[in-house]
């Protein structure tokens, strides 16, 4: 039987989120710093690659060895991509020769593609439930009267 519940979240989101306690877990820190892009990814996954991982390298929830996760991520949103174009030209059944109206290929590619996506996104808080808190704990990180004040209290 698998593990119940959530999954724990990283120490750095904790902070992030204004938890007062990472718990006992130890844990690798992360860099902070954002893996080399693969050369061997398509360029719509290229693409997502660029946009996530500067979001992540700023949140400093990020790390070289996150590469293989984000590439598989990425690739994924490639496939998810794909089949939406797929059925956006070509529809989502077609007529068999026998006369059946059957789903295209490319449903089944689409929902699977969107369940993983959903999944590896979640590993990187990159879901709403994912980023609860987060953008409003750095704004207001980011806020320079809220800096100041801080600054005054403490």
């Amino acid at each position: 039987m698998g593990k119940r519940g959530p999954a724990p979240r990283p120490a750095k989101i904790l902070k992030l989120l204004g938890s007062g306690s990472s718990g006992t877990r130890t844990e690798l820190p992360a860099s902070g710093k954002r893996p080399p892009c693969p050369t061997w990814l398509s360029s719509e996954a290229k693409a997502e690659w660029k946009r996530i991982t500067g979001k992540l390298e700023q949140l400093g929830i990020i790390d070289e060895i996150d590469r293989a996760s984000l590439s598989a991520y990425c690739e994924t949103w490639n496939q998810f991509y794909r089949a939406i174009k797929t059925l956006r030209k070509e529809g989502e059944t077609f007529k068999t020769p026998a006369g059946y109206i059957q789903a295209h290929p490319a449903v089944a590619i689409l929902n699977a593609a969107r369940g993983a996506l959903i999944k590896y996104a979640a590993q990187f808080g990159l879901t709403p439930s994912g980023r609860v808190g987060l953008a409003a704990k750095e704004r207001e990180a980011k806020d320079p009267l809220t800096d100041f004040a801080r600054r005054k209290r403490g």
